[in-house]
């Protein structure tokens, strides 16, 4: 009898760890914004998402993305990676690479990301390695004020090969659990180029879907767009993503969870 209650007990720690977990990832399965304040937990390789968005991460998943600008010379992205964590502390590897019909392409690149947090702040770095001769290293550094809490404050810092820092900051407060808006800007220091987003991201315990736009400063003009994203998380092992106007035109993703 007595062992029957330790393994009942035993057996209930690992269901609220489990159920835990999941709600420290639920509602953010898409990015918000540029994901400085709001980071993601599956596209956190991609555009300007804080890095300290790794320390959100539980469980181990495989993330398979696809994408494309669907402009004159349709580029086309794929990534695929590995992510890990335990809700405190969390890393993850990718392997990257692009085609378009003009004939250019570039050599698989390896992505790699890192971030701890506690209730009051979170960190975390990610690096981006170049394939081919020519290999160059970016690195991006990202911080989370508040990370565990409704109001959170993001930074990040970026350097490129020749040490240009570029910098972006934002803020994202959850008015309700399952409902966050966002505001992030981030400045190109060699250009003197801004960029801004504002968004709203809503989730239920199986769908997201999320709403923004966005103000980008490119080549002396400005562009804006429309942004959107949907999530369905099927059970607790698959999640299907699309995303419009994040980082590419269109993006499609798989996660699958274990």
């Amino acid at each position: 009898m007595k062992h029957e209650k330790t393994v009942k007990s035993f057996t209930l720690l690992l269901l609220l760890a489990g159920q835990t977990a999941l709600a420290t990832e639920s509602g953010r399965t898409l990015v918000n914004a540029f994901g400085i304040a709001a980071p993601s937990t599956t596209t956190l390789f991609l555009g300007f998402e804080n890095p300290a968005g790794f320390s959100n991460l539980s469980g181990v998943k495989l993330q398979v993305l696809g994408g494309t600008d669907n402009d004159a010379n349709n580029r086309r992205d794929y990534t695929a990676g590995v992510l890990a964590g335990n809700n405190v502390f969390g890393v993850g590897v990718a392997a990257q690479k692009y085609t378009a019909d003009n004939g250019d392409q570039q050599d698989n690149d390896l992505t790699w990301g890192l971030g701890g947090g506690i209730d009051s702040i979170a960190i975390g770095v990610k690096g981006v390695t170049t394939g081919g001769q020519n290999s160059t290293t970016t690195t991006k550094f990202g911080f989370l004020f508040g990370s565990r809490s409704p109001l959170n404050i993001g930074a990040i810092f970026q350097s490129d090969a020749n040490s240009v820092h570029d910098f972006g900051a934002g803020v994202g407060y959850d008015v309700t659990p399952g409902a966050n808006i966002s505001l992030d800007a981030v400045h190109w220091r060699v250009t003197g180029e801004y960029s801004y987003a504002a968004g709203v991201r809503l989730a239920s315990a199986d769908f997201e879907l999320g709403l923004g736009y966005k103000v980008m400063d490119k080549n002396s003009t400005t562009e804006d767009h429309m942004m959107a994203g949907l999530a369905y998380n099927m059970s607790q092992t698959f999640s299907f993503q699309y995303l419009y106007n994040h980082w590419l035109k269109h993006m499609l993703g798989l996660t699958v969870r274990f």
